[in-house]
């Protein structure tokens, strides 16, 4: 799985205090990053007081240089472990490393939209990718 190594990262609250402190970004800067009107939220979030909103994941991962998908992955593990394993259990298939994300992401900026197809030996090794005229 692409975030086995997040399963003993300590607490998102934590790693936001963490990221806050080594970018020098401060409660009010966050906050309003977030959309939220007082920076005391912050203090709510980092202490654990107040959940993170997981529609605010992206934002917040933006923020403080974090990958979103981990930044997700740690909100959902602190807050809903049972809805992360169904997840998993679900899209493990699915799951990207780091590596196949990039491979795919400069494939598709390659094809710059024009259908593409991959070309394989034996099934195992991609050798080629032909793109529409």
């Amino acid at each position: 799985m692409p975030f086995d190594h997040l399963s003993t990262a300590p607490a998102l609250n934590s790693l936001i205090a963490h990221q806050q402190e080594a970018l020098n970004l401060s409660d009010t800067a966050l906050a309003e990053a977030l959309g939220y009107e007082s920076p005391a939220v912050m203090d709510l979030i980092k202490t654990g007081k107040m959940r993170l909103p997981m529609t605010k994941a992206r934002i917040l991962a933006e923020v403080i240089e974090m990958d979103p998908g981990e930044v997700l992955y740690l909100l959902l593990r602190d807050t809903s472990p049972e809805m992360l394993a169904s997840i998993e259990e679900c899209l493990a298939p699915l799951a990207l490393t780091r590596t196949e994300a990039r491979i795919i992401n400069k494939l598709r900026e390659a094809a710059d939209g024009r259908p593409s197809t991959p070309m394989f030996v034996d099934g195992t090794s991609i050798v080629g990718i032909v793109f529409a005229q």
